[in-house]
């Protein structure tokens, strides 16, 4: 699930977030379609989206490629960063 989540006062504009299920492989499919450099991934909780964490695309080169896993059975959850999102957290929809 991908769609564009625009936080409240983000000088970056909007963030495209996806489901922390979402496969690394379709996570830089989602990235090279949008030109995202980094998706905010979201879970479902209680009916209502939270953000879980950031993923950039330096992480799934370093964290992912580099390291050699598997990014068709990693997700999106696996290697988000989750201070990141944070900031993003009250700007769900």
């Amino acid at each position: 699930m991908a769609g564009s989540l625009h936080p409240g006062g983000s000088a970056r504009g909007s963030l495209i977030h996806v489901d922390r299920e979402l496969s690394i492989v379709e996570a830089s499919r989602v990235m090279s379609e949008s030109g995202a450099e980094e998706l905010l991934v979201t879970d479902q909780a209680e009916g209502a989206l939270v953000a879980v964490g950031i993923v950039t695309a330096r992480d799934i080169v370093t964290r992912v490629i580099a390291a050699g896993l598997d990014p068709e059975v990693l997700t999106a959850g696996d290697i988000a960063w989750s201070d990141a999102a944070s900031a993003y957290s009250g700007g769900c929809a």
